[in-house]
């Protein structure tokens, strides 16, 4: 199912030069763009409201601090349980640039930017916690599409994500 998916996903990498475009753009710049997003947010509260308090601060220290936590346990999965990235396994692959590691699940973009999302929803905005997600869901999506990345290995970093993040908020109010 997995291999059938990722065939499914994979074939529109090429079906013209725009869609190619946004996937690279979506794979490699986003992760790039959602932390301009989160930074500018917190510039604009500061410089334009004067509002960075303690509470922002640590609601960014928490947020942050968390997703790191969440993709280093995702890259000793990844150290644990080999999976070969799908251009290792197959040659008849639409690959839209090239990436360096062999092992891929969980996808470590994925964890990553799901538990800044996720996360997020406990700190800020609705919209800006919902433009964090639709971004995570994006770079993952795209991640297959560009042929880097297995369907599996983007749901493993969902999930993990989602699990980290039950995690870390049990353990912030156990400790309150």
């Amino acid at each position: 199912m997995n291999q059938i998916i990722f065939t499914f996903l994979n074939n529109f990498a090429l079906q013209n030069h725009w869609l190619g475009t946004f996937i690279i753009f979506c794979a490699t710049y986003l992760p790039f763009w959602l932390v301009a997003i989160l930074v500018s947010y917190y510039l604009y509260k500061f410089f334009r409201k004067g509002e960075l308090s303690l509470y922002n601060l640590k609601a960014v220290s928490v947020i942050i601090l968390s997703a790191f936590a969440v993709w280093g346990i995702s890259q000793i999965i990844n150290f644990l349980y080999y999976s070969p990235r799908p251009f290792w396994f197959n040659d008849n692959i639409n690959l839209l640039f090239t990436h360096g590691d062999v092992d891929s699940f969980p996808s470590g973009h994925t964890t990553f930017f799901f538990t800044l999302a996720l996360m997020s929803y406990y700190y800020h905005p609705k919209w800006l916690s919902n433009s964090l997600l639709i971004g995570a869901f994006l770079i993952g999506l795209a991640r297959v599409v560009a042929g880097v990345h297995w369907p599996l290995d983007i749901v493993g970093g969902i999930l993990l994500s989602i699990v980290g993040v039950w995690a870390i908020r049990k353990i912030f109010k156990s400790k309150k």
